[in-house]
């Protein structure tokens, strides 16, 4: 739904408080792009990749887009300068200053004409740009660059893999060091692997939408309220003994002020 179709002339944008996208906020998110894929294609099975933070291990926001046929796949860690489709020249590229442009060309008008610049006039420029960068030859393009579809492992090359690393070797095999890597990597990944209360992705893409995986969070989320549950019931419980010691600790004051 266009942002515009909420908004007036007089309408107040304010800031969220906490900022940031939380839990609650991918919650919305899940439900609103599960919607959104729905109406475009109501029975094909569609193909969400997201990274692997813990913002989106949430089963209720997982479980609204399975049940919109939204498979979501957690990219693997640290491999997001490699296969982001959409950072190149081609998409957000050439959407970002497309934007500027037809920002500074609506504003120049706005002013000719001596009328303000509208949120209204803020989403069409949005539109424009968006409708350009984003057309499906651009996307079909960008996604392909990165190898993503057509699936094409051979598209990451050593050289993107090595950046940002200390030392780097040239003529390495690839498929001998995965099967020589460090025990931490050596973990059977099959299965779905809790590390430090939350969903390992390391080394591979994980299917967050795979019926074992969503049990596993469901799992992790239940573990939390129980021990929310648990810690509040501790906190009722130091009160109801603070308040019994003052009301006892007040009657054996009277006591002695009386004698």
């Amino acid at each position: 739904m266009a942002l515009a179709s909420r908004l007036n002339d007089s309408a107040a944008v304010v800031r969220r408080d906490p900022p940031g996208f939380d839990r609650g906020v991918f919650h919305v998110w899940a439900q609103q792009f599960a919607a959104f894929a729905t109406s475009y294609y109501p029975e094909e099975n569609k193909l969400l990749a997201l990274d692997g933070a813990k913002v989106h291990l949430s089963a209720s926001g997982l479980l609204a887009l399975v049940r919109a046929k939204v498979h979501v796949i957690a990219e693997p860690s640290k491999r997001s300068h490699n296969i982001q489709a959409l950072d190149n020249k081609s998409a957000y590229g050439s959407f970002q200053p497309a934007i500027r442009r037809h920002v500074c060309s609506r504003s120049g008008e706005c002013v000719g004409l001596g009328c303000s610049f509208t949120v209204l006039d803020l989403m069409e420029c949005i539109k424009k740009a968006a409708d350009h960068a984003f057309s499906p030859s651009h996307l079909a393009a960008a996604f392909a660059n990165v190898g993503m579809w057509l699936l094409d492992p051979r598209k990451v090359c050593l050289e993107e893999a090595n950046k940002g690393a200390d030392r780097t070797a040239k003529d390495v095999d690839l498929q001998l060091l995965a099967d020589r890597a460090v025990p931490a990597m050596c973990k059977d990944l099959k299965q779905p692997t809790i590390i430090q209360g939350t969903l390992s992705t390391a080394g591979r893409p994980v299917n967050l939408t795979a019926p074992d995986v969503t049990s596993v969070l469901e799992k992790l989320e239940e573990d939390k309220r129980v021990k929310a549950a648990a810690q509040e019931q501790g906190r009722r419980e130091k009160a109801a003994r603070v308040a019994a010691n003052k009301a006892t600790k007040a009657k054996r004051d009277a006591a002695l002020e009386a004698a």
